[in-house]
Order: structure tokens, then sequence, then C-alpha cells
């Protein structure tokens, strides 16, 4: 199977894409201590994919601290949800921002 222009494109695989490199970088990091920066002078290599992959989480997340908000003052009524939380919602229940 040939990749075409709207499998490169798709957001899926954009997204994908940033994450591995972001990997990549972030482990070549890892490796090399404090001197990765010698690597990379001019440029955050693993920022430039987080921009991308945060196209992709950041509405996500948006959504998430909504219903946070909500079921917030759900509980405070007395109503509570447990049954309906997934793992992000269980997760930004302990931050108050991004």
């Amino acid at each position: 199977m040939t990749n075409t222009e709207h499998h490169l494109n798709h957001p899926s695989n954009q997204f994908v894409s940033a994450f591995h490199e972001a990997q990549y970088y972030v482990n070549r990091r890892n490796k090399l201590g404090p001197y990765w920066r010698l690597l990379e002078p001019w440029r955050d290599e693993s920022k430039t994919r987080r921009a991308i992959m945060d196209i992709f989480l950041d509405p996500l997340l948006d959504e998430a601290l909504k219903k946070k908000k909500a079921l917030n003052r759900n509980e405070e009524k007395g109503i509570v949800e447990e049954d309906t939380l997934n793992l992000l919602d269980h997760l930004v229940r302990g931050t108050d921002g991004k």
C-alpha cells in the first residue's frame, strides 16, 4: 500500500508521527544528559512536535476540564456521576489546568 497525500496528512497520522519523533528526541536527550543542548543549540526539536500533538490534544483536554467543572457543581448539589467517568476524567480531577 502506498502512502497517499490523504493518508500522510490525516490528523491521526500527523499526531502519531509527531509523538514518535518526540519520543526519539526525548530519549536522545536522556542518553546525552546535560549535553543534549549541544545537538539542539537553536531549536527545541521536541517543542515543534509538541505543537502538533497539542492541536489534537487541546480540544480533548478542554472538554475534560469543562466536564470536571460540571461534575464539581453536581457534586456540590449531592449528585455523583462516578459511572460516567473515563481515564482522562480521573486524571483531570488531579489538576486545575492544562
